[in-house]
């Protein structure tokens, strides 16, 4: 056969140098794409966040339209949510309880209803208990973790630390809780408390209660501050926002300000604060424990509510005297973020 027409048969194909060259070409395109998606995830899960405190905001000025005042902080961290004390200073759970109903979660508002305001019967505390273990992704940052209950290891102590919900022993160390990625505003000054009254009768009574004539912020103790009480302006007050947490604990429930129910009363848990020096805004980083202190998972920004209801990202940088003033309602010095 001539040489031409041994050459027509031959198939064609590609050498090894140019497969070679095609993978380096497509891993290139990966490496420069991968950035970028994961960025645009990113932007979508930080969008979320925002999203989560503009409704959050909302469902607090909701409840001062019908209320006439802010959320209360409720009466410390032996205590969670309790349907049938209404709201403000006799509600003895977090303020993130108390916007259930104004954030289209009625029924676990009610969950734990049993028609006995004055008193802790056995189905409240069995009934408490499941609405402690329910997530609610309202209260979860998407970028920081996913919408589940983690470990509650504080709990698997020698005595119930709840007065009004079940809670395990040492033989259930794996009790879990839902949580909150949030905090509302508590002030530039902390204001230290325990863990609240020792039962309803000490409640009934008045007895166990902190003083917090001291307490500067929107949330605190069997708080009910009303919007003219912010006379520095709604728009110029820190109404809640994202909070810091430590990422190696993200997921053990050993954090300070993340070892509880997101219904618990007053603790780190709930409330931050921006005192100088103590409450420094951080993005989240293995090794760091910031308790009081509002931060966020995302780099450089943390999100934030005003008391108008308006949100918007913060720099991490932000000057502390700012910071500070941002979270005192009535200092006379009219703060802006930058």
């Amino acid at each position: 056969m001539p040489q031409r027409n041994r050459r027509a048969f031959r198939r064609p194909g590609f050498t090894l140098v140019e497969l070679l060259v095609v993978i380096a070409i497509i891993a290139t395109l990966i490496g420069l794409l991968l950035p970028a998606v994961q960025s645009a995830r990113e932007a979508a899960r930080r969008t979320q966040c925002s999203n989560n405190v503009r409704q959050q905001a909302l469902a607090c000025l909701l409840h001062v339209d019908k209320r006439n005042f802010l959320p209360s902080g409720g009466w410390g961290w032996s205590w969670t949510g309790d349907p049938d004390r209404g709201f403000g200073r006799d509600q003895p759970g977090s303020w993130g309880f108390s916007i259930l109903p104004f954030a289209e979660n009625e029924l676990l508002f009610e969950m734990a209803s049993d028609g006995e305001p004055d008193r802790v019967t056995a189905a409240q505390m069995r009934q408490a208990a499941l609405a402690c273990s329910t997530p609610v992704s309202l209260f979860i940052c998407p970028s920081r973790r996913a919408v589940r209950n983690y470990p509650t290891p504080i709990y698997a102590s020698n005595r119930t630390p709840l007065y009004n919900a079940t809670a395990p022993r040492q033989n259930q160390p794996g009790y879990e809780t839902n949580r909150n990625d949030y905090k509302a505003n508590a002030g530039s000054v902390r204001i230290m408390w325990g863990t609240g009254p020792g039962g309803m009768a000490d409640a009934l009574a008045g007895r166990g209660f902190d003083d917090m004539a001291g307490s500067n912020g929107l949330f605190f103790q069997r708080s009910e501050v009303r919007l003219s009480q912010i006379s520095d302006g709604t728009s110029k007050t820190y109404l809640l926002g994202e909070k810091y947490l430590n990422p190696d604990n993200y997921e053990t429930g050993r954090d300070p300000s993340d070892d509880h129910s997101l219904f618990v009363g007053d603790d780190y848990d709930p409330q931050g604060w921006t005192e100088i020096g103590a409450c420094p805004v951080a993005q989240d980083t293995p090794g760091l424990e910031l308790s009081w202190s509002f931060g966020s998972s995302h780099a450089g920004i943390f999100i934030m509510a005003m008391a108008d209801g308006s949100t918007r990202p913060v720099s991490q940088s932000i000057a502390p005297a700012i910071h500070r003033d941002l979270g005192d309602r009535a200092d006379g010095r009219s703060a802006e973020i930058p």
